[in-house]
């Protein structure tokens, strides 16, 4: 398509070693802030649920998660984290799991919001309460996020806007 004068534009997925315009959400810092907010909310058993391991999209914030503990000095446990997919369905699963540890998490980061809305089924399944036995933050802030009770703390990715301003340059 390049060589025949049709621009390409990449959202959010990014191949190596191939030249064109690209769109990215700053998956690290999102997850980053997603962590540390719950930390600054008294938050100490914060689990993570991620995607599919392969994706650089798992990898970073998987790596914004684990250094946010890290820098609020919060030992990472193994046993708080759970790597599915990207759909409710893994939210579901990864909560499940979560909940059948020893020492249950007090807080979720989610990869994404379809997985954290699999999440909140689960806990609302078991009798608990959000963000009082188990705090949940998305990401992607997906426009069901608002009308799930209680709604959904979520991180922004402004997809359209970003495609916008791409197209604009």
């Amino acid at each position: 398509l390049q060589k025949q004068g049709i621009e390409l534009i990449f959202f959010d997925r990014v191949l190596p070693n191939f030249e064109a315009s690209k769109v990215v959400v700053d998956d690290y810092n999102g997850a980053y802030t997603a962590t540390e907010f719950l930390i600054k909310k008294g938050y100490k058993r914060i689990a993570h649920i991620g995607g599919s391991k392969e994706f650089i999209i798992s990898k970073k914030r998987f790596k914004g998660y684990t250094d946010a503990l890290k820098k609020h000095k919060i030992p990472v446990d193994e046993t708080l984290i759970y790597f599915g997919g990207f759909q409710e369905k893994n939210g579901v699963d990864g909560m499940q799991y979560l909940l059948g540890a020893v020492n249950k998490p007090d807080a979720v980061v989610a990869v994404n919001d379809p997985v954290a809305l699999g999440a909140y089924e689960v806990i609302k399944s078991r009798g608990l309460k959000i963000p009082k036995d188990i705090a949940v933050v998305g990401f992607s802030n997906n426009p069901i996020s608002a009308i799930v009770d209680p709604p959904l703390t979520t991180i922004e990715q402004p997809a359209y806007e970003m495609g916008r301003v791409e197209e604009k340059r």
